[in-house]
């Protein structure tokens, strides 16, 4: 598909209130076909959050030491969430979480954006077990590997009924090779 820049150029896109606090869990059971639980679990309130989606990319010279950049790294995530709430739930999430792989859905903005809600989807997670907690001010750091989707992921957003500043509604399919899916949706 081609790209022009009129689709990227778009006041209307651009929002002065970001973020959202929320974020919850959908815990895959520990079973061959990586099955899902049906409820999802809200994470406590997040202060601050940071998504990576990184491909390296491989520069090879020839003689005459031109270089050339060929596509085909490695591709990693990282997310990092930062909690406000200081209760030993929220402090030991990362080692509650430690033995899981679970679906993790945080929603990116409280209004909405261009007229759209959005919310990113990583289809297939694992907790870093490391203990980041910052004293004065007790803030818990969890950071969140995601993987590649070893397989289409569909996630039925009507689970994610709680605490969440929209109401989320249909599925959404993240495609196999991915690490986050970045949607949005009519409001």
């Amino acid at each position: 598909m081609a790209v022009t820049l009129s689709e990227f150029l778009n006041q209307t896109a651009i929002a002065t209130e970001q973020g959202s606090p929320y974020a919850a869990i959908i815990l895959k059971c520990a079973d061959a076909a990586d099955t899902t639980d049906s409820n999802a679990v809200d994470l406590p309130w997040i202060k601050t959050s940071t998504i990576q989606d990184t491909t390296d990319s491989i520069d090879i010279e020839d003689e005459a030491n031109d270089t050339f950049t060929l596509a085909g790294g490695k591709r990693t995530g990282n997310l990092e969430l930062t909690f406000m709430q200081q209760d030993a739930s929220s402090r030991n999430i990362y080692n509650t979480l430690r033995d899981y792989k679970f679906i993790l859905v945080k929603e990116m903005s409280k209004g909405t954006i261009n007229g759209k809600k959005q919310i990113a989807i990583f289809p297939n997670c694992k907790v870093v077990p490391s203990l980041d907690l910052s004293l004065p001010g007790h803030e818990v750091k969890l950071t969140v590997k995601p993987m590649i989707a070893a397989e289409d992921t569909t996630v039925d957003l009507a689970v994610l009924t709680s605490n969440f500043y929209n109401t989320w509604t249909g599925l959404a399919t993240i495609d196999k090779g991915e690490l986050v899916l970045i949607t949005e949706v009519a409001a």
